[in-house]
């Protein structure tokens, strides 16, 4: 898996530059028959009960098919979109809420909150307009709360580090922080006493 998301992350770069009108060693053609063999082994990828895999510990949770169906939301939006993919999304989305679930995210130790961070708001800029969406935002506040998030750039240097492309994610992932302090906010508000 960590091969794939290694080429993903190189096309991702090859996208990047492409767009800014930057040179780079692979032309149009070469980066379109990358991708289309870059999403074939992402799509390749065995879900993670295909896998032979011992079964995790409490202290590290199995996180394979989170960081999976992740890549394949990414796959689906970035590297290669397909039109009409809402019924796509939704399938990926209540998928990846399920494994997010099931690996529950208070096991996640703060060094992989980064990653649950890159999970939650990839799932919920795919989660647009769905039932799953205030599931991500709630989530997603949770983790600014314990990374102690203030700012969308600071979450965004973070995902950048990660399956990112700002052009692709950003706006729609700025949509979804909001969400999520809108959610904190409420929280806040409902743990406060009325002094008025």
């Amino acid at each position: 898996m960590l091969h794939v998301f290694d080429s993903i992350g190189a096309l991702t770069l090859a996208i990047e530059y492409h767009l800014a009108g930057k040179r780079f060693q692979l032309g149009l053609g070469a980066i379109n028959r990358t991708r289309t063999a870059i999403q074939q082994r992402l799509l390749s990828l065995p879900a993670s009960e295909e896998l032979e895999i011992s079964p995790p510990s409490s202290s590290q949770p199995n996180i394979y098919e989170c960081c999976r169906l992740t890549a394949l939301i990414y796959g689906v939006a970035v590297v290669y979109p397909i039109p009409n993919s809402h019924d796509v999304f939704q399938e990926l989305v209540r998928r990846l809420m399920d494994a997010i679930q099931n690996v529950d995210i208070k096991m996640f130790g703060i060094d992989l909150f980064g990653v649950l961070l890159w999970m939650v708001v990839l799932g919920g800029i795919a989660a647009l307009n769905t039932l799953e969406r205030p599931w991500f935002a709630s989530k997603l506040a949770f983790i600014v709360r314990r990374l102690d998030i203030e700012e969308w750039a600071e979450m965004e240097n973070i995902l950048d580090t990660f399956l990112w492309l700002e052009c692709a994610c950003s706006q729609a992932g700025r949509e979804l922080w909001d969400e999520a302090l809108a959610v904190a906010d409420s929280a806040a508000s409902r743990l406060t006493p009325d002094i008025g």
